[in-house]
């Protein structure tokens, strides 16, 4: 078995982990009448996609090392979007249904915030991880 298929794998399997983390989450807003519970769900949730992108990007950095193609790195974003879209959801949904105070006057923006938060840190240290082996494989620099 090549090494971007034993990749595809241990991705595949990696993402297990937070949609299983998903139905704990949207299961809890139908079972709990507790915010506290909620909330836990909610870390939970965002822990596991914090999770798997550290995984995936070990994986995506030695790709890149060994085969200098972004693919993985490519997975990688993609895992954050989506992975973050999501807790922006669930987060925005939660202080909805439960009132929860919060500095915004609309229905929507905490969920954006929380959205761009998390999205901006994991895409700022993914791109700089991304140039850094991108750097680092050319031989150029050691001159």
């Amino acid at each position: 078995m090549d090494k971007q298929k034993l990749y595809i794998i241990i991705t595949a399997l990696g993402l297990l982990y937070p949609i299983i983390a998903l139905f704990n989450l949207a299961g809890s807003f139908s079972e709990a009448a507790q915010a506290e519970t909620v909330g836990r769900a909610l870390q939970g949730y965002l822990a596991s996609v914090w999770i798997v992108w550290v995984v995936v990007t070990v994986l995506a950095i030695n790709f890149k090392w060994t085969t200098g193609r972004n693919l993985f790195f490519v997975v990688v974003y993609g895992i954050i979007l989506v992975g973050f879209m999501v807790y922006g959801y669930y987060a925005q949904r939660l202080v909805s249904v439960f009132d929860l105070p919060n500095t915004f006057e609309d229905n929507h923006s905490y969920g954006i915030f929380a959205f761009l938060q998390n999205t901006v840190s994991a895409g700022i240290l993914t791109g700089l991880l991304q140039a850094g082996v991108w750097w680092f494989t050319r031989r150029w620099h050691r001159r």
